[in-house]
């Protein structure tokens, strides 16, 4: 199952060519039909909806790609309950509900925003961790909930 973003299209077109049964769950928001594979089923929820849960239950993926998320900035700074609702909460939603169908993996896209403002070109996962946005502080905290859900 693949969830969310413009990324989708390269991803969806690679595990079908590699013979995958792909499942889109997007609200299409800031995706696009077009970005969809035909031989993909659409499954067009919100992530934080009890509806995008049911669906992960019955489809019972072995791999999610969690790609969803509220991404502008300026949107984070102008509404940051809703960027956190989205970020935070949607990203607990698809987790209760990977625990609960046995998701073998969960593949989470985060960002470069959680780091702190660095002046070099390459960033690590070891560099300092310090959101500058709201929207990097929801993806850093996302990825603290994926780290401690999974550890227990």
């Amino acid at each position: 199952m693949v969830t969310g973003g413009q990324v989708l299209l390269d991803l969806v077109d690679g595990l079908i060519h590699n013979g995958a049964k792909i499942h889109v769950l997007d609200n299409l928001i800031s995706g696009h039909l077009d970005y969809v594979h035909p031989l993909a089923g659409l499954h067009t929820e919100e992530i934080r909806s009890k509806e995008s849960k049911e669906i992960i239950l019955r489809e019972k993926p072995d791999v999610v790609f969690h790609m969803a998320a509220q991404v502008e900035v300026g949107r984070s700074v102008a509404e940051p309950e809703y960027d956190a609702n989205v970020n935070i909460n949607g990203t607990i939603n698809v987790l209760e509900a990977c625990s609960k169908a046995n998701v073998k993996k969960v593949n989470f896209s985060s960002t470069s925003a959680v780091y702190v403002d660095l002046q070099k070109d390459l960033i690590s996962e070891e560099d300092f961790a310090v959101p500058l946005s709201y929207y990097g502080l929801s993806k850093l905290t996302a990825e603290s909930y994926i780290r401690l859900f999974f550890s227990s």
